[in-house]
């Protein structure tokens, strides 16, 4: 079909900072950055049914850094549920309490609970589209992953579209971040199958 995608919580892997991180970091660091931390993730694919399909172990390194139009990035590399190639996943900065690309798009905050802080949106033909809008949420329960149990805060999307689909819409795409941790479980919706990838944190290493 023309509109082959997959719906998800865009590869937004933690992130943050250069030599002066300590300026740079949003509050109460939920982005952790420097080059050689990492993340260990088991990915599991299911149907809405809750049937599984395919299990994967990722991971996720910061890699180095990049000055791009005279911001510093930090270069994402590793594996995701759309490919088990090694490769550049995201260049991310944070710009105040906001984390963003180098297009100057938001992808989490920890102060803004109000906003819609980034939309996505296709149109496959002249009259169908796809889009999602995140904003940030804040959960009154600890997430629990292999890892440990986490305070978390979640950069949560919602699903819409006007294609018919046989499953209730909305959906949502979920990105929960710990403080001085990160990213410890995503949940993302892919559109076309209507499976769900979620992506649970097994270890990590953070630098201080």
């Amino acid at each position: 079909m023309k509109y082959y995608i997959l719906v998800f919580a865009i590869i937004t892997i933690c992130l943050s900072c250069s030599d002066d991180e300590a300026s740079l970091q949003p509050s109460d660091n939920y982005t952790p950055m420097a080059i050689g931390n990492y993340w260990v993730y088991q990915t599991n694919i299911t149907k809405l049914d809750g049937t599984a399909v395919s299990s994967a172990i990722d991971s996720v390194v910061i890699s180095g850094d990049s000055i791009i139009d005279g911001n510093n990035y930090y270069v994402f590399e590793g594996t995701n549920f759309i490919s088990n190639d090694w490769r550049i996943l995201a260049l991310r900065r944070v710009d105040g309490d906001n984390l963003v690309d180098p297009e100057g798009l938001t992808h989490f905050s920890s102060t803004n609970f109000s906003d819609t802080l980034y939309r996505y949106r296709i149109e496959p033909d002249n009259d169908k589209w796809i889009s999602v809008d995140y904003q940030m949420n804040n959960p009154i329960d600890q997430i629990t992953v292999p890892a440990g149990s986490f305070d978390v805060l979640d950069f949560r999307g919602v699903v819409q579209t006007n294609i018919s689909t046989p499953y209730p819409l909305p959906k949502f795409a979920h990105n929960y971040r710990a403080s001085d941790v990160g990213l410890v479980l995503r949940n993302t919706f892919a559109f076309t199958t209507g499976y769900i990838v979620e992506e649970r944190l097994m270890r990590y290493s953070i630098k201080n």
